[in-house]
């Protein structure tokens, strides 16, 4: 039997999110992408896929993904034989951030939705990266299908979530935390901090790359990803 490894999009993101990843660790493991957009909260995000999930798993979570990740680690630490952190934060938001937030919603309940997507696709990726081919317009892609009203649901529950900082040094399975150097939404320092409180973690800070790593360098997630997996 292959080993099962859940992937967890982020904000306005589906399974395109990770496709270069699928496509080079799916004969290896039974991969599954989580269901983020029926729910209002991570934790009830959680139960949907723990319920839906048997057994044990490894787990990837990307931004918000990774705040759905953290949670599986309190709701079911047992079952979780790899955590992995890609561009996220184990801390609550901010003020500032939460701000940002509720601005951005408001924008898209007035019907300025094109631009929330335009300002996130700006705000996401590398200047060396944005124009590529597989990042600006597959993140357009996915948030347009997505659309206003599940956005609207994952930024509530974003802004909801809990501070899961603390619980990281309880979890001693192998972990691998991963950033672009050039992240502003979740800078490395976060990511360092992150891979200090992990007992057992691996941390890769990429070159050329923002806050969407597994479409800005596939390449170098899939050699982390698969180094991480066998540990």
């Amino acid at each position: 039997m292959l080993k099962q490894l859940v992937l967890v999009p982020g904000l306005l993101c589906d399974r395109r999110l990770f496709l270069p990843q699928i496509g080079a660790l799916s004969q290896d493991y039974d991969i599954h992408v989580a269901e983020t957009r029926e729910d209002e909260t991570i934790e009830t995000m959680v139960s949907r896929l723990l319920a839906e999930i048997k057994g044990d798993f490894a787990i990837v979570g990307l931004s918000m993904g990774g705040y759905v990740v953290l949670d599986a680690l309190r709701q079911a630490a047992d079952r979780i034989t790899h955590f992995a952190l890609m561009d996220t934060n184990a801390h609550a938001d901010l003020p500032a951030a939460t701000e940002k937030r509720l601005q951005a919603m408001r924008l898209a309940e007035q019907g300025y939705f094109e631009n929330v997507i335009e300002t996130f696709v700006s705000s996401v990726f590398s200047p060396k990266t944005v124009a590529r081919p597989g990042c600006g317009d597959v993140l357009r892609a996915m948030a347009h299908d997505m659309g206003v009203d599940i956005f609207l649901k994952q930024q509530g529950a974003i802004m909801a979530r809990a501070d899961a900082a603390a619980r990281l040094k309880d979890y001693h399975q192998p972990s691998l935390v991963l950033c672009g150097i050039e992240d502003a939404l979740s800078p490395p320092a976060v990511h360092a901090e992150m891979a200090r409180n992990l007992p057992n973690a691996d941390y890769h800070c990429l070159t050329h790359c923002g806050h969407m790593a597994t479409l800005e360098r596939p390449d170098a997630v899939i050699d982390a990803m698969r180094t991480w997996l066998v540990r």
